[in-house]
């Protein structure tokens, strides 16, 4: 059998002194303590074996639609060694950048990884047939898209080392909310992540069709509260659940903590969200069916009512958590439902407040390491001083002709970071397979959301 190549993109990371608060925190005696999840549980859920779930009829539809590189997704996983990837080892630039000197390295370290973690975004699952999106460009896979979670799920259950899932957000669609199924909806998905194995915990965030469907008060009584957010807070951080401690933490944060999204709740802060779009945007955006970027460019397409801000409060807390972080000397992970850089994602995929967030971030150079995102169903990828922006596509955009997947695994090492994406996460890490080295200011011109510079040669 030929062998397969394992897709995968290392991201260098700047050395930084590690000696500072190595002592296991009340946070991590937390995280490594066994808690019930207290979710939106099914009220029948399936009792079947994760072998059981690999070989039932649905998995395998999604099994024969294979990769379309060749070899079934199976192959992908197993045969792993002698793949190569793109080493990117990031030094500082004189002017505090970061040039990347790209160097080809294997796929699997001699080391196994500090941690790894498996990610997803933008399941929206509805039980309705597949419609056209609101551009009439792509055909979205409303049933499809439980499928393609459930193989991601099958695969994270043959990992015992991962520590936990991101999921990015946008768990269910909003028409959900119409077809009066959310918390159906909800619970069914929630029964495919109540599969994972290995006690391995899931960090949700919030996306728009969260709120589409259930107000705040409702997902932080359920679908937040676990073992990695036991208040349920809509962003928190967390160390990477771990037998021993280790220099690294994960920030979630809330892509709508401040938002017009009214069709669930009506309240003081979404009428001044919308007072701002206002001055914004000349559309009608109170009206569904319409056009909301029509008569905007380049970045101010980000002003439309299904994205959302920061707000200085959380921005405030942001700073706070890098600020300890650098004093521990922890690198950091951030998750993000939206974008935050431009050339990440779609510029109508972008944070209203985007620009405050990056000036947070430049305030700790070498700390933050990559930010992942959904939202932009296509996916996405930019480097800015040295931090890497990737954007997750949507399994709702899987079809046999993209590969049935659209999940990433990644491996987190001392000095870099692998990601190997699954599917169309895969074509996305490698459509182009050429090797660049840039400073700030120099940086290739590329669509506004296309492939990574670094890739590897499959």
């Amino acid at each position: 059998m030929e062998r397969a190549s394992r897709r995968g993109i290392v991201l260098g990371l700047q050395s930084l002194d590690f000696s500072a608060c190595r002592s296991e925190s009340a946070l991590q005696q937390l995280h490594r303590r066994t808690i019930t999840p207290k979710l939106y549980t099914p009220t029948a859920r399936r009792k079947i074996s994760i072998q059981s779930l690999c070989n039932s009829k649905q998995y395998r539809r999604s099994e024969q639609h294979g990769n379309p590189r060749g070899g079934s997704w199976r192959v992908g996983i197993a045969a792993a060694v002698g793949a190569t990837t793109v080493a990117v080892n990031s030094s500082p630039d004189s002017d505090g950048s970061s040039k990347e000197t790209p160097t080809v390295a294997p796929a699997e370290s001699v080391d196994a990884p500090l941690f790894t973690f498996g990610a997803i975004a933008d399941v929206q699952y509805a039980d309705m047939d597949d419609q056209w999106d609101f551009s009439k460009t792509q055909i979205r896979q409303y049933r499809g898209a439980l499928e393609i979670l459930r193989a991601a799920v099958c695969e994270w259950n043959t990992m015992p080392q991962i520590s936990f899932i991101a999921n990015l957000g946008d768990i269910i669609d909003g028409h959900n909310n119409g077809l009066k199924e959310s918390q159906v909806a909800l619970d069914r998905v929630l029964g495919e992540f109540n599969l994972i194995a290995h006690d391995i915990p899931v960090a949700h965030l919030i996306g728009n069709h969260e709120l589409y469907n259930f107000t705040i008060e409702e997902l932080q009584r359920g679908y937040f509260r676990n073992s990695l957010n036991p208040t349920g807070t809509t962003y928190y951080s967390f160390r990477p659940p771990s037998p021993s401690p280790i220099p690294w933490r994960v920030i979630a944060l809330d892509f709508y903590h401040t938002n017009m999204i009214t069709s669930k709740e009506d309240n003081e802060d979404k009428e001044l969200a919308f007072r701002f779009l206002q001055a914004k945007n000349p559309n009608d955006l109170r009206k569904e069916g319409v056009n909301w970027k029509a008569g905007l460019s380049a970045q101010d397409k980000r002003f439309v009512p299904f994205n959302g801000g920061f707000g200085a409060k959380q921005l405030a807390w942001l700073r706070e958590q890098l600020a300890d972080a650098k004093r521990c000397g922890d690198r950091v992970i951030i998750m993000s439902h939206g974008a935050i850089a431009p050339r990440s994602a779609s510029d109508s995929c972008l944070a209203w407040d985007y620009q405050d967030a990056l000036t947070v971030l430049d305030e700790f150079p070498g700390t933050v390491t990559a930010v992942f995102a959904g939202h932009d169903h296509n996916g996405g990828y930019t480097e800015r001083k040295g931090v890497h922006y990737i954007t997750m596509p949507s399994p709702l955009n899987v079809t046999p002709e993209t590969g049935a997947l659209a999940h990433a695994i990644i491996d987190v090492y001392a000095d870099k970071m692998v990601v190997h994406g699954r599917g169309i996460t895969a074509r996305l890490l490698n459509s182009r397979s050429a090797t660049f080295s840039h400073a700030r200011g120099n940086i290739p011109e590329a669509s506004s959301h296309g492939p990574p510079l670094l890739t590897s040669h499959l």
